[in-house]
């Protein structure tokens, strides 16, 4: 497995937006959103592959200290004294196909994160777990990279479903029910990844 940078390596957007289809369920719009992310260079895109296919990815941004705050308004969280109106990492998204699981994918996408966030100005990080009731979600890394839970807000992505229509793999046929949870913690809090 290797990872490689969605800005400056050479990935095959039609193979990751059928993984993105197979973790999330198909919206439609995955190609369009692969191009917004290589023509956003605030966003860092590490995907794992090997021999060619993709195992997972991930999606970080960097965003001043206002946008996380309205970020994290649905968990009843107030970030102030996490961001003290300093920059802030948001780990948007860690997906790793289900072939793929236990195989280190995640903790390598998880590591690339954290090494990005660190080279920027942020002095924060916040990243938003589905907290499907399945053993593979996000919360398990946020908690061994030392982040805390800052808030918990049920049916989370139903917003998402109301919005696009996109439909939760657990969930589906119905709106999606699950639960999200929201981590975060300074960098200075961290221990070093």
């Amino acid at each position: 497995m290797k990872l490689l940078d969605l800005h400056h390596d050479p990935i095959d957007d039609e193979a990751l937006a059928r993984a993105m289809v197979r973790v999330f369920g198909g919206r439609g719009d995955e190609r369009a959103l692969i191009a917004g992310w290589r023509e956003d260079g605030q966003r860092f895109v590490p995907v794992a592959v090997e021999d060619g296919g993709v195992l997972g990815w991930a999606l970080a941004s960097v965003q001043e200290a206002a946008n996380p705050a309205s970020y994290a308004e649905p968990f009843g969280a107030d970030l102030t004294s996490l961001t003290r109106g300093e920059p802030v990492a948001v780990l948007h998204q860690i997906a790793v196909l289900p072939h793929a699981r236990r195989r280190g994918v995640a903790t390598a996408l998880a590591s690339a994160l954290g090494q990005w966030s660190r080279s920027t100005d942020a002095r924060s990080v916040v990243g938003v777990s589905w907290s499907h009731g399945g053993e593979h979600h996000s919360g398990h890394l946020f908690e061994a990279a030392g982040l805390r839970v800052l808030g918990r807000c049920p049916a989370y992505y139903r917003r998402f479903h109301d919005a696009t229509g996109q439909r939760c793999p657990v969930c589906e046929p119905e709106p999606c029910d699950c639960e999200a949870v929201l981590y975060g913690a300074r960098f200075d809090e961290l221990h070093s990844n």
